[in-house]
């Protein structure tokens, strides 16, 4: 970025960035008061320059691929009956699709899979994959996969990287988020397998609904809840009195 004499160089990989206090300053008033620190702006700058490329992956993963395609209709159904898309730090439909990619490029999915079972190894997956102790990533034929999570760990709890490694896909999920995730996907996987014989799908009908058909809303999923005034001042204990 220039104008005239005057240029500006910003670098957006989590070890390489020099952006202003200025501009943390003006990201912070913009993004509702919250610090937003280095790693986290770079991403919102590389999720709109990296678009193309990334839309491209998905291209390559579903193109052609009906069954691949329903089975991510179906993960994306389950999702958004238990409102994931509602909130800023969970999984939303395009992080889902990506993820069903994800599985694909690693040969967990098959593109003459049924559907049901594209979804169920999805959701065993979830249910069984604690993200935020190891993190995941596309393959890729530049550099340690394993070095690149490693790096990217250092920022965000939980880690999910592009072809490229250069970009987490979940930068936004919080580690309270993804333990949402897991646990709700386990509860599904164990409702699933309930298996049924009679049923074409080998479900039962009521380990369908469940799954399918019934929303789950958040007020829902808990037995209390509790409501805290003015949060950011308050003092909570830590360990009963």
């Amino acid at each position: 970025l220039g104008a005239g004499s005057q240029s500006v160089h910003l670098h957006f990989a989590c070890n390489m960035g020099n952006q202003t206090q200025d501009v943390f300053t003006y990201f912070k008033t913009l993004m509702r008061h919250k610090m937003v620190y280095e790693p986290y702006y770079a991403h919102l700058v590389l999720e709109d320059l990296q678009i193309e490329r990334h839309t491209a992956v998905l291209q390559d993963a579903f193109k052609d691929k009906p069954a691949l395609s329903d089975g991510c209709l179906l993960l994306k159904l389950w999702s958004t009956q238990r409102q994931h898309q509602m909130y800023d730090d969970s999984m939303n439909p395009f992080l889902i699709t990506m993820l069903v990619a994800y599985l694909a490029a690693t040969e967990q999915v098959h593109p003459d899979m049924p559907p049901i079972q594209v979804f169920r190894i999805a959701i065993t997956f979830l249910a069984t994959r604690d993200l935020s102790a190891s993190g995941i990533a596309f393959p890729s034929s530049s550099g340690s996969q394993e070095a690149a999570i490693e790096l990217y760990q250092r920022w965000c709890p939980i880690v999910f990287l592009d072809p490229s490694h250069t970009f987490n896909f979940f930068f936004r999920v919080t580690a309270d988020a993804a333990k949402e995730i897991k646990e709700e996907a386990m509860r599904t996987n164990e409702s699933l397998n309930a298996v049924n014989p009679s049923s074409s799908l080998g479900v039962s009908l009521q380990a369908f609904k469940a799954t399918f058909i019934h929303i789950l809303p958040f007020y829902r999923k808990w037995d209390i809840y509790l409501t805290i005034q003015n949060a950011n001042e308050a003092v909570l204990p830590t360990a009963p009195e």
